[in-house]
Formats: structure tokens, sequence, C-alpha cells
């Protein structure tokens, strides 16, 4: 009882919204889908990686895909799935680029400002033709390149941060909508109401993630050294090589059979590469 009264009082404080974490009641953040769907009268969103949600499937994947069209319809068939939980809104999102001294290459997008938006903001759109609200994660940071990319594609859309400053700055580059402050156990929504974190439309069709799956996967084979001969080079699985062996190799994002012998196919000249290399 005492904690819900600090609760309350926090978010008179802040004069918002209140989102609980893994609450029962009222409006929710939720750290893994639902077993049951949730009841319509709750605006709910969840805070799930996207290689949870996907097996295998990593922001660099993405960015590596060569065709647009398989994102978009990654973000569909998330948003279908996300319906069937009663779910409104996804916290996502990869808006730093690769840099030189970048520990971790798998979770972001390319080492392009403007492709890095434009995969998220085609994400976020499959994600919308479903029903389900994008919602940018911005607490991992930013590159002020990729959000004035974003701007520059309208792609702007609700967002959460860490802290209000931060906000402050973002609001201040012209990436104005409602954002959360995430405070740990609760989110705190400025600038606007839950309603804008629901939209009245859903696709009636069942999600099929696998399926979306293996098309990025299987547009995302990226070719190291195409002049090599035929037949050699190594297939590196989720990892990005510091440095090509000089018999050149290929990257592919998931150790799946299937990808493993089309992989070989195109290192033997069998099947041609179809990702591209945005690392």
């Amino acid at each position: 009882m005492v904690i819900s009264f600090l609760v309350i009082e926090l978010g008179i404080l802040f004069s918002s919204e209140m989102f609980l974490v893994d609450g029962g009641v009222n409006n929710i953040i939720l750290t893994s889908l639902p077993a049951t769907p949730l009841p319509a009268s709750k605006v709910a969103g969840t805070d799930v990686l996207l290689n949870l949600l996907v097996p295998d499937m990593e922001y660099i994947t993405l960015g590596s895909c060569s065709d647009f069209s398989a994102v978009e319809n990654l973000g569909r068939q998330i948003g279908r799935l996300f319906k069937t939980k009663g779910i409104d809104f996804w916290v996502f999102g990869s808006f730093k680029v690769i840099a030189d001294d970048s520990n971790d290459v798998l979770s972001r997008v390319s080492r392009s400002p403007f492709l890095t938006a434009h995969v998220m903001s085609t994400l976020a759109h499959g994600l919308q033709t479903a029903g389900v609200v994008p919602v940018f994660d911005f607490r991992k940071g930013y590159d002020v390149d990729v959000l004035q990319a974003l701007i520059s594609r309208r792609a702007v859309y609700p967002f959460v941060v860490s802290s209000d400053e931060e906000a402050k700055e973002i609001s201040g580059i012209g990436f104005v909508r409602p954002y959360f402050v995430d405070t740990g156990n609760v989110w705190l929504l400025h600038n606007g109401n839950s309603v804008q974190l629901e939209y009245t439309w859903n696709e009636l069709q069942e999600p099929d993630l696998e399926g979306a799956r293996k098309e990025i996967l299987r547009k995302s084979i990226v070719l190291l050294k195409p002049e090599v001969s035929k037949g050699k080079g190594r297939i590196f699985i989720k990892e990005i090589p510091a440095k090509v062996p000089q018999e050149g190799g290929v990257v592919i994002f998931a150790n799946d059979t299937w990808l493993m012998d089309l992989a070989r196919a195109v290192l033997s000249g069998a099947e041609p590469a179809t990702g591209r290399k945005s690392w």
C-alpha cells in the first residue's frame, strides 16, 4: 500500500501518466509476452529485445538485408503477434551507427546514419501496418545524424529515454513526440497521453514470424572478397571478422542447416550473394 501511494505521488509530481513495469493494473510495460491476451481496457507496451522475439535476428542482420520489403514484412509479422496478445506498442530500435570503436556491432544496423534511419523507419512502418505503435528506444544512445535522417523521412514516433534532459536534447533536434522517462519500475509518459500509444486497426491474418525470419536471413548473406576463386572461403556465423581471410569468406546470421547449405553454394558460385556489407 505504501508503494502504491509513493507511485501515485511520483506521478503527480511529474504531471504525467504512469506505466508500471510488469504491473497487474492500469497501463503497463511488459518485459515478456503474456501467456493470454490482455484486456482491451489496458494500454500495454512491451520492452522485449528483437532477438528474443525472433531468434537470431540482430539489427545488423536487418542492415545487411538487401530487400527493404522483407524488413517491413518482419515489422508487420511482429505487429500481428502483438495484436493477438493485446499489446499496443513496442519499444525497440538501434540508433547509433557502427564505428571503428564499436564493441557490439551486431546490435547496430550500419555505418551509415541514412541506412540506419531507413531500416528503422521501414521496420516501424511494418509495425504500424499491423496496428501497433512504434516507440523508439533511445536509452542506449543515438547519433544526431540518425535522428535528423528519421525526421527527413517523417519517421518521428514516441520514444523512451532515461532522463528528462535527454528528452529535451532530442526535442531540440526537432524530434518532438510524446516520450517516456524510464525510472525503473515506473515509466512516466510526458507531452502526451496513453491514447496516443494505441491504434484502433489491426490485421486479421495470423503472424508468420518464421517465414519473415527466413526471408531476411536468406537475403542478408554477405560475400567477402568475391574475386576469390570459387569454392574457397570461410563461413562466419554471426561474426564480423576484424580482417577478411586471404581465401575470402561469407557472413551469415544463423546456423540453420538450410542457411549453411546456401552459404556454401554462395562460396562455390552456384548461388548469388544476396546481402550488403553494412559494417
